[in-house]
């Protein structure tokens, strides 16, 4: 389980060593944990410190919960009532006994896990957040869902209003990204090299520069190597 030193092997050949694998341990924690990212970075001797004992809550509640957690809680709560709206009905005669706790239990260990050693979404963050708000959503509803009307319109509807959250959000980050970064695909499909333009420019210039760079055509790219 790469990162973590303890569950990696270290006696084959294909294995990296010990002390590469524990560097990169700390820096995907402290990425994770809101002490790097782009445009700003802790240096080597201060990762291991900013990660340990819990001084990294402040910075990542400024940096990273608002408004990357903060969002994604938005917009569950938005869909939970979009569900109870559209799924409550009366009171069901009918018990459910359903067997979650341990589930659910499990998934409140793994959450504390996540929280305490990479707290960011993309590390399983959205299934867990998802998982905790919709499961006990799903057994209150479950018990006040008897003789829904019109259920395959509700259905469509959900559809609907996916479809439309789903590009107007992506259309809307694209479009940022399009003015931070210069890079418009429907004219031009390279990245610029120039100050404008490639984000990752500040490293690049350290390995090559532009007018010495060999240009390789390949499937209508350019590769500078």
């Amino acid at each position: 389980m790469f990162p973590e030193k303890r569950t990696c092997f270290f006696n084959v050949p294909w294995s990296i060593p010990l002390e590469t694998v524990e560097y990169l341990r700390i820096h995907y924690e402290n990425w994770a944990k809101a002490g790097s990212g782009a445009g700003y970075s802790l240096n080597d001797e201060a990762k291991l410190e900013y990660i340990s004992d819990f001084n990294w809550i402040n910075n990542w509640v400024d940096r990273y919960f608002f408004n990357k957690i903060s969002d994604l809680l938005y917009s569950l709560t938005f869909v939970a009532i979009i569900f109870f709206v559209l799924f409550k009905g009366s009171n069901s005669l009918k018990k459910y006994y359903r067997k979650y706790k341990i589930i659910y239990l499990s998934l409140i260990l793994i959450f504390v896990i996540w929280f305490a050693l990479h707290p960011t979404l993309r590390y399983g963050g959205y299934h867990l957040f998802f998982l905790l708000i919709f499961i006990p959503i799903s057994l209150i509803l479950e018990k006040l869902s008897k003789n829904l009307k019109n259920l395959d319109n509700k259905i469509i509807a959900i559809v609907i209003i996916t479809a439309l959250i789903f590009i107007g959000r992506n259309s809307n980050r694209l479009i940022k990204e399009y003015k931070i970064y210069s890079y418009e695909p429907f004219t031009n499909v390279n990245y610029p090299l120039h100050d404008d333009g490639f984000r990752y420019r500040a490293i690049l210039k350290k390995k090559i520069k532009e007018n010495q760079a060999v240009e390789i055509y390949k499937n209508r790219y350019i590769f500078y190597r």
